[in-house]
């Protein structure tokens, strides 16, 4: 029975992984197959908080990971967690790019003793907000 079992483990480890899947695998034998199934990249990127936060409307916003999204028609910036809303913030500054920016990126930064600078960039637009903690 052992050697059997000795058998197969040598017999496996010459086969090729890449003729059982059908799909290229790197040398660490991670198949990159999944690429090819991902949608286009979110135009909502993740901020990470890592305090207690306030909203313009005094709501807690909890330390986590959170979309950003810029809403042009009410002039905010909203923290999205799944479906729910968890804050919104006015848009203190937004400022044209020069240059497309071709991945959306956000961040957060503590600006004083009580204020979080929260960035947004989308394209040619950098829209600033502010939050309190």
């Amino acid at each position: 029975m052992l050697d059997l079992l000795i058998m197969a483990g040598l017999f496996i480890s010459f086969v090729d992984p890449e003729e059982f899947s059908g799909h290229p695998v790197y040398h660490s034998g991670v198949r990159d197959f999944h690429k090819q199934d991902m949608g286009p990249g979110s135009k909502f990127p993740n901020v990470i908080l890592t305090t207690n936060t306030y909203d313009d409307y005094n709501r807690l916003i909890k330390p986590g990971f959170y979309q950003v999204k810029y809403v042009e028609s009410t002039n905010e910036l909203r923290l999205v967690d799944g479906p729910n809303v968890v804050g919104q913030v006015k848009v203190s500054k937004i400022t044209k790019l020069d240059k497309k920016a071709k991945i959306p990126k956000s961040q957060a930064k503590i600006i004083s003793q009580d204020k979080i600078l929260l960035e947004f960039r989308l394209e040619d637009v950098k829209v600033y907000a502010v939050l309190r903690y």
